[in-house]
């Protein structure tokens, strides 16, 4: 992905009862290239490509924030990518 340098991780807590139809659509969003839902802390862990950090927040708050059922995230920006492993 040309002109991509931003990549984060984000942990998504969601309405319970709106966690899958969340997880639909944050995944039909160009951005996100992983999505996961988990057990623990977070319903829904999403993985981003943006092109810097002004295009991550428009991402958190022009699209990610106004899905019905998102009620808290959290990001984490990658620093280094120590090991990457596909299957």
């Amino acid at each position: 992905r040309m002109g991509i340098k931003t990549m984060a991780m984000i942990g998504i807590r969601t309405d319970g009862d709106k966690m899958l139809q969340v997880a639909e659509q944050i995944a039909a969003l160009d951005e996100v290239i992983y999505i996961i839902i988990v057990s623990g802390r977070y319903d829904i862990m999403a993985e981003v490509f943006c092109r810097d950090h002004a295009d991550l927040l428009k991402f958190l708050t022009e699209k990610l924030a106004k899905i019905i059922g998102v009620r808290e995230t959290e990001s984490f920006m990658h620093l280094k990518i120590v090991k990457e492993i596909y299957f």
